[in-house]
C-alpha cells in the first residue's frame, strides 16, 4: 500500500544553500566594480529611492529628469564648504582649539546637537580603576569651554541635526552614539548579567542635566528620567536650553553618561590604539587641564599592563548590533624592580559590575565571538569615597543623590541571591550528574516515519476506505464542517445514521461522510473554490489547504477560554469543570473533538498539535498519574523551557526543608506550592516525611499540567482520551501503537521540539535555484540577491518604515528585540507555519527570475508568488529589484534599514489567505 505522507520522502539530493540548480558551490561575494565594469557596456547606475507613485514609463523618465534637476541646483547652491586643518579633529564637534564655535550651521528645518559624553558613570558605590563614581559640579558659564576642549581631545563630542518634524528622537540619538563609540573605539559597558535582554528600559546612557537653572552656579548633572516620557523636541529642546553653547547659543548642548559603567577607549595620542581602563580620568589629565577634575589625590599616569586591567571579552550584545573581536593586548608583568600593586596603583580593587562590550577594533573574520551571551563578574571591597572639594576647577562629587544619610542594614539583607536561570541551571547539571549520561529524548525521522506508516497500515486497505474530499469557499467553513463531521461520528445523537449526516454550511461540499481513517487517504483532497458552479476550476488544493485547515481547527478549538488555559509556558492545558459529578455532556463531546482534532494534526503532520501541552498528550496514553512525579526536570525543560523555570523554585525544595513566617514568605517555590496545592502554608513550618513530600510534588505538577489533581478520574479527561484514541481497523486504535512511555516521551518530545531557536535553523534549509543559467550579469545580480536576503533575514526586529502601513506600533515594539522575528515571518509566508517538520530533506525553495511581462511594471516593486504546497516563493527580478540592489549597505550591517529589507518584510506581512493550485 503507498504511504499517504509523501512530503516526508527525500525532495532533493542537494545541500542546501546551493546558489542554483546547476551549481553545488555556494554563491561568491561580489567582485569589485572595475569587473562588473568591464562586463557591461553601460557604467553602473547609481541607487535611486524609490518613489510610492509608479506611473508610466514616460512618467518614470519624467521624474527622473526633474531629480536631476534638482540636485544639479542643490549643487550650485550649496557652495564650497570650509575644511579643518588639523586632520585629528576632522569630523569632530569642536574642531579647532582655539575656537569651539562650528562654522556651518544647520538647515533651516533642522536643529544642532553637540552629544558630549561625560566618561564617568553615576551610579552609586561604582569603583573602576581605583575612581569612584561621581557627580558632575562645575560653573558653566566659565568652566565650560574648558570641559568642551577636554572632551573633544577625547573623541567624547559628536555632533547631529534633527529634523524638528522628527517623533521619537531616542533610536536616532542611540544609532549616533552607538556609531561614534565603532568609529573611535569607545567601550559603553552593557548590562549585568543579572537582567533580562528583553527589557524595554535597556539602554547603554543616560541624559544628564543640570538642576540649578542660573549658569553663574556650582552646577550638579543628574541623570534626567527622560525615556520615561516621550523623548521629543519639546522636552529636548527645554533640557539642553539650560546650558548654552560659548559661542553660538542658537546650538544645543545635550550631555550623556554612560549607564553601566565607566566608559573604555584608547588614550589620546595611544600609537596602537590599546583600550585603557584608565580612560575617564585621563580625559582631565591632559597637559594644563589637572585642575579640571577633584581627584587630585589620584595618579592619572597610565601604567603598564592597564589595557589589560579588566581582562574583557568581548561578547555579542542585546540590541542585536554586530560584536567585533577585541584587539586588548596579553596581560604584561611589571618590572622586575616593582611589585604588581606599585607598577599599577588602578590594579588594586576590582570591578563591581559585569561588563559588555559593544564596540572594539576592526574585526577579524576568524575571530568572531560566538552567539552566545557571556557574563564576566567580579566583587570588589568598597573604597572610601574623596570629599567634595570646591575652587575654580571643575568638582567631581563622589557623594550621591541621597542625603537622608542612611545606608542598608548588610545583617538583614541577604548576602548574595541566586537568579532563577541560575538555579535552573543547577538543578539540571544536578539531574545530569545523578543520572549520569542522558538518555536521548528524541526520534529519528525515519522513526516517526516507520510510527506513522504503522499507523496507516492498520488502517487496513485504502480499496476499503472513502477518502476525505471536501470543498469550500474559505479555510473557516471546511474547518467548522470537518469538526461537525468529528461530533457526528464520536458522538451521535439517538437513532441518528451517519450516512444522513449533512454539512453545517450549505457552501461546503462532502458528497460522502467518512470515517475518521478518510483523514489519512492517499487520495484525500482539501479544495477551496473560487466558484460554486465550477468547483474543480479557478480554486486552490493540496498540502497547503490542508495545513492551514488543521492550523485553524488548533486555532479555534484550542483558544476557547472556557475549556483552555495557558499553563505559564509555551502551551495550554486543559480547564476541567472542579466538579466531576457536575460536568455536563455538552462539555464532554466538546473534549472528544478537541482530541481526535489533535491525533488527525499530530499523524497526517508529524508536528505536535501546538499549542495544546504535550503533558496532556502523555497523559492520554496512560492509565494512572505515577509516572508524572518521575518526570524529570530535564524533560521538562527540553519541552517548556518556560514551564521548567517556574518550577524549579519548587524543584529545589526538599523534604526536611522548613520556612519561617513571614520571614519566607515571598519564596517562589513557596508561593507555587500555596497556588497548586490544597494544603495550608504551615504544613511547610515542620520537614515532611519524604513520602509526603512526593506526594505534595505529585499532586502540584498535576494541577500545573492539567489543572485537576486527579485528571485519569475526571469525565472530561476520558473523554479527550475518547476522541484522541483514533480508531483504525479492527482492534487497532492510535494507543496501541504508543507502546512504552519512554516511547512517547521521545516521540512528542521530538515533534513538539520544531519551533526555530536560531535564524541558522532556517537559512540551513534554503534552496536559491533559476530556470535557466544566466549571463554574467544576471549572475552577479542573482548572488547579490541572495546574499541582500542573508542580511535582511538575520536582522532583528522588523523594519521601523513597516509601522502604520503593515503592522501597528505594538507589535513592532513586541518585535523589535526579536532575532527571529524575520525568520519567522518567511517561514509562515512559505509554509503557513511557525516550525520546521522533522525531514532533513525539508527544503524552502526560492525561485529567481527575470520578469519580462510588462515593461510598465518594470519601475515598480513585483509582488512575490507563495506556494504553500511546495514550500516555494517565486521572486521576479526586474529594474525595480536591480535598483534597490545597488542601495550600498555592508553585508555584516545588520542595522541599516535599506529599500530591500522594507520591500521584503511587507511582502512577508502581506500574507494572504488564498492559495496556489499545484
Amino acid at each position: 500500500m503507498s504511504s499517504p505522507f509523501s512530503q516526508l520522502g527525500q525532495s532533493s539530493s542537494r545541500p542546501p544553500l546551493s546558489a542554483f540548480r546547476f551549481s553545488d558551490d555556494p554563491p561568491a561575494l561580489p567582485g569589485p566594480l572595475v569587473a562588473f565594469g568591464a562586463q557591461t557596456s553601460r557604467p553602473i547606475r547609481e541607487f535611486h529611492a524609490p518613489s510610492h507613485a509608479s506611473g508610466s514609463v514616460q512618467q518614470q523618465r519624467s521624474a527622473s529628469i526633474v531629480r536631476m534637476n534638482e540636485a544639479k541646483a542643490a549643487r550650485s547652491l550649496k557652495g564650497p564648504s570650509s575644511q579643518t586643518t588639523d586632520k585629528k579633529h576632522a569630523g569632530n564637534a569642536f574642531a579647532s582649539s582655539s575656537s569651539i564655535a562650528d562654522p556651518d550651521g544647520p538647515a533651516p528645518d533642522h536643529f544642532r546637537y553637540f552629544i558630549c559624553m561625560l566618561p564617568f558613570t553615576l551610579q552609586d558605590d561604582y569603583v573602576q580603576s581605583g575612581i569612584p563614581s561621581p557627580v558632575y559640579k562645575f560653573k558653566t558659564a566659565s568652566q565650560l569651554p574648558s570641559l568642551l576642549r577636554a572632551l573633544d581631545t577625547a573623541n567624547l563630542l559628536a555632533s547631529i541635526d534633527l529634523p524638528r518634524n522628527l517623533g521619537l528622537l531616542w533610536p536616532t540619538l542611540d544609532q549616533k552614539v552607538r556609531q561614534h563609540a565603532r568609529t573611535y573605539q569607545i567601550i559603553f559597558p552593557g548590562p549585568p548579567d543579572c537582567l533580562a535582554p528583553e527589557d524595554h528600559e535597556h539602554r547603554i546612557w543616560e541624559v544628564c542635566a543640570p538642576r540649578s537653572t542660573r549658569a553663574a552656579d556650582n552646577r550638579k548633572f543628574t541623570v534626567d528620567p527622560a525615556l520615561e516620557r516621550d523623548f521629543k523636541h519639546d522636552w529636548l529642546h527645554k533640557l539642553t536650553s539650560r546650558v548654552r553653547h560659548p559661542d553660538k547659543e542658537e546650538y544645543r548642548l545635550l550631555f550623556t553618561v554612560p549607564r553601566y559603567g565607566n566608559l573604555r577607549a584608547p588614550l589620546p595620542g595611544s600609537p596602537y590604539g590599546e583600550v585603557h581602563s584608565c580612560f575617564p580620568p585621563q580625559v582631565f589629565s591632559a597637559p594644563g587641564d589637572h585642575n579640571l577634575v577633584g581627584l587630585e589625590n589620584h595618579d592619572f599616569s597610565c601604567v603598564e599592563g592597564c589595557p589589560d586591567f579588566d581582562n574583557i571579552q568581548t561578547v555579542p550584545d542585546y540590541t542585536g548590533f554586530q560584536m567585533f573581536s577585541g584587539s586588548v593586548p596579553p596581560k604584561r608583568d611589571a618590572p622586575d624592580d616593582q611589585d604588581e600593586s606599585n607598577a599599577n596603583p588602578f590594579k588594586r580593587h576590582k570591578r563591581s559590575l559585569s561588563v559588555f562590550s559593544i564596540c572594539d577594533s576592526e574585526p577579524d573574520e576568524d575571530e568572531l565571538p560566538p552567539a552566545t551571551y557571556q557574563a564576566i563578574t567580579a566583587f570588589e571591597s568598597k573604597l572610601p569615597a574623596p570629599k567634595g572639594s570646591s575652587g575654580t576647577y571643575i568638582e567631581i562629587d563622589s557623594s550621591s543623590d541621597d542625603d537622608d544619610g542612611h545606608e542598608d542594614d548588610d545583617d538583614s539583607a541577604p548576602q548574595s541571591r541566586t537568579t532563577d536561570t541560575t538555579l535552573l541551571t543547577n538543578l539540571l547539571a544536578a539531574e545530569a550528574r545523578e543520572s549520569g549520561a542522558a538518555a536521548a529524548l528524541a526520534l529519528t525521522p525515519a522513526e516517526i516515519l516507520a510510527w506513522r506508516t504503522d499507523i496507516c497500515v492498520a488502517m487496513g486497505s485504502e480499496n476499503d476506505i472513502l477518502p476525505l474530499d471536501v470543498s469550500g469557499p474559505n479555510v473557516q467553513a471546511i474547518t467548522d464542517c470537518l469538526l461537525d463531521l468529528i461530533r457526528a461520528i464520536y458522538c451521535p445523537k439517538p437513532a441518528a445514521i451517519l450516512d444522513d449526516w449533512t454539512p453545517v454550511d450549505k457552501a461546503v461540499f462532502l458528497e460522502i461522510p467518512v470515517p475518521i481513517t478518510g483523514f489519512f487517504h492517499t487520495g484525500r483532497r482539501y479544495n477551496v473554490y473560487g466558484s460554486a458552479e465550477e468547483l474543480e476550476f479557478g480554486g486552490a488544493n493540496g498540502l497547503g489547504v490542508e495545513r492551514a485547515v488543521l492550523l485553524c481547527g488548533l486555532n479555534s478549538r484550542f483558544t476557547d477560554n472556557n475549556r483552555w488555559a495557558r499553563t505559564g509556558g509555551l502551551y495550554h492545558r486543559p480547564i476541567f469543570y472542579p466538579d466531576s459529578d457536575l460536568s455536563e455532556l455538552e462539555r464532554q463531546e466538546a473534549f472528544t473533538v478537541d482530541g481526535a482534532w489533535a491525533a488527525i494534526f499530530l499523524v497526517s503532520l508529524g508536528i505536535g498539535p501546538d499549542p495544546i501541552s504535550p503533558f496532556l498528550l502523555i497523559a492520554a496514553t496512560q492509565t494512572t498519574r505515577e509516572w508524572v512525579g518521575e518526570l524529570s526536570l530535564s524533560y521538562i525543560h527540553e519541552i517548556d523551557p518556560s514551564a521548567a523555570a517556574m518550577l524549579a523554585p519548587w524543584w529545589a525544595i526538599t523534604h526536611d526543608q522548613v520556612f519561617l513566617f513571614p520571614r519566607d514568605s515571598s519564596h517562589p517555590g513557596l508561593a507555587l506550592a500555596i497556588q497548586y496545592l490544597p494544603v495550608p502554608a504551615t504544613e511547610f513550618v515542620n520537614p515532611r516525611s519524604k513520602k509526603r513530600h512526593q506526594a505534595l510534588h505529585l499532586r502540584l505538577l498535576c494541577n500545573f499540567f492539567f489543572g485537576f489533581q486527579d485528571p485519569w478520574a475526571h469525565p472530561e479527561f476520558l473523554a479527550f482520551v475518547k476522541g484522541f484514541d483514533l480508531r483504525l481497523k479492527g482492534n487497532h486504535t492510535l494507543l496501541s501503537h504508543c507502546k512504552t512511555l519512554q516511547f512517547v516521551q521521545s516521540l512528542l518530545g521530538t515533534v513538539y521540539n520544531r519551533r526555530i531557536k536560531s535564524v541558522e535553523e532556517v537559512v540551513q534549509r534554503l534552496l536559491f535555484r533559476t530556470l535557466d543559467p544566466p549571463d554574467a550579469l544576471q549572475d552577479l545580480q542573482y548572488n547579490l540577491l541572495q546574499l541582500r536576503f542573508l542580511r535582511w533575514i538575520r536582522a532583528v526586529g522588523l523594519p521601523r518604515r513597516l509601522v502604520g502601513k503593515f503592522i501597528s506600533k505594538e507589535e513592532y515594539r513586541a518585535q523589535r528585540r526579536n532575532p527571529l522575528a524575520r525568520a519567522q515571518s518567511f517561514l509562515r509566508s512559505m509554509s503557513g507555519m511557525t516550525m520546521i517538520p522533522p525531514d532533513p530533506h525539508y527544503l524552502l525553495t526560492i525561485f529567481l527570475h527575470r520578469d519580462r511581462s510588462d515593461m510598465q511594471r518594470a519601475f515598480a516593486a513585483t509582488p512575490l508568488h507563495f506556494h504553500d504546497c511546495s514550500d516555494e516563493v517565486q521572486v521576479p527580478v526586474n529594474a525595480w529589484t536591480d535598483n534597490i540592489l545597488l542601495e550600498p549597505v555592508a553585508f555584516d550591517d545588520l542595522e541599516t534599514e535599506t529599500e530591500f529589507d522594507v520591500w521584503l518584510s511587507s511582502e512577508c506581512s502581506l500574507r494572504s489567505a488564498d492559495f496556489n493550485d499545484l
